[in-house]
């Protein structure tokens, strides 16, 4: 009787998945529970590669289906050379960079719709390398899926500039979540897989920490310390019966200025230029007032 009562026991889904659960790592139970989350945010994650990839293609019929992989098995994807992957260093990401990884065919594809061309799924079929235009086209693509799931998952974040590399570096599997993408663009159909980091979806213990105050700071911890920075774009001066017009609703014209002004308080520190990538807009330093100093 005793021994039926532990197979009862050792059967029962429960006690199954408690007993598995307690032999993890910490990264394995930070990945179990982001993968639960994204699972809830699988049809938001959808929408958004969707809106972005009918942004670069200017068009609204465009189907797309994602779903989350183990990442095992796609060996090829990681170092393969007639793929195209691009690595993007994901703001408020602590572990690592996201990852778009696409093969040749279908950057050609993409290229060819983008040039106001059409394709199929036999177009390309032998494209074992990429020209320039094509790669650009390639890089603009992943630079905007992966702005699209960063402002979904983290708004107050952006993504930086993309970068092509030869490998995804995913150590022991458990930095990231792993998506398989599919879009159907008409009689075309386009394949990639996506490396979402962990920590996009679940805050880290180092996170949380370094969001609170701490009385006692290291030597070099206040270099870590956030401040914040005013980048001026343009200034305006207006008379208050322009302003009255403005509040009823009439545009106010402005002129940037050519050189921007980045600011701590209300001492200038840094001067340059803004630069627009896709969506997305950047500060590039041309000039250390600091040296002034």
């Amino acid at each position: 009787m005793k021994r039926n009562h532990y197979k009862s026991i050792i059967r029962d889904p429960e006690v199954l998945a408690s007993a598995t659960e307690a032999h993890l790592s910490h990264q394995q139970k930070s990945k179990v529970k982001a993968a639960k989350i994204a699972d809830t945010k699988i049809d938001k994650i959808t929408r958004a590669f969707e809106s972005s990839l009918s942004r670069i293609l200017n068009d609204n019929e465009i189907l797309v289906d994602v779903n989350l992989c183990s990442g095992t098995g796609i060996e090829e994807w990681y170092t393969d050379k007639t793929k195209l992957r691009v690595k993007c260093d994901m703001e408020g990401s602590v572990a690592s960079s996201g990852y778009i990884a696409v093969d040749y065919v279908s950057v050609f594809q993409l290229a060819t719709i983008s040039f106001g061309g059409k394709n199929s799924n036999s177009d390309g079929d032998e494209h074992t390398s990429l020209s320039a235009s094509e790669k650009r086209v390639g890089l603009r693509f992943a630079m905007a899926q992966l702005s699209a799931v960063q402002k979904l998952l983290s708004p107050s974040s952006s993504c930086m500039p993309v970068e092509e590399v030869n490998t995804v570096e995913d150590q022991n599997n458990f930095e990231h979540l792993v998506f398989k993408v599919r879009a159907s663009l008409g009689s075309t159909a386009i394949n990639w897989y996506t490396w979402l980091p962990v920590n996009l979806f679940v805050e880290e213990p180092e996170q949380q920490a370094s969001s609170k105050a701490t009385l006692l700071m290291g030597e070099n911890d206040w270099k870590k310390l956030p401040v914040k920075c005013d980048i001026e774009l343009a200034k305006r001066k207006s008379s208050v019966s322009e302003l009255k017009r403005f509040l009823s609703g009439k545009l106010i014209p402005i002129e940037l200025k050519e050189t921007v002004s980045l600011s701590l308080g209300k001492q200038v520190f840094f001067e340059g230029k803004v630069l627009e990538n896709d969506d997305s807009l950047h500060f590039k330093i041309e000039k250390n007032r600091m040296n002034n100093k």
